[in-house]
């Protein structure tokens, strides 16, 4: 089985860490899990999107899917 819609807490509409939805899909018998957070968005009018990722928290998010690769 695979996944590629896996949000994390970051996006602000998930709960639980990236490494507890890994763990989930093993237990569960997927082959494939993919993570599709609603990446940052600078919009230079000041809006402050409330259902996606800020600005200050990519750097994290990348390296944090990397190590647990």
């Amino acid at each position: 089985m695979k996944n590629y819609h896996t949000h994390t807490t970051r996006c602000m509409h998930a709960i639980g860490s990236e490494e507890e939805y890994i763990l989930a899909a093993i237990s569960a018998g997927y082959t494939e899990l993919g993570f599709s957070d609603h990446t940052p968005w600078h919009y230079d009018s000041g809006y402050h999107a409330t259902m996606r990722m800020d600005e200050s928290q990519l750097e994290d998010y990348v390296h944090t899917l990397s190590v647990l690769r």
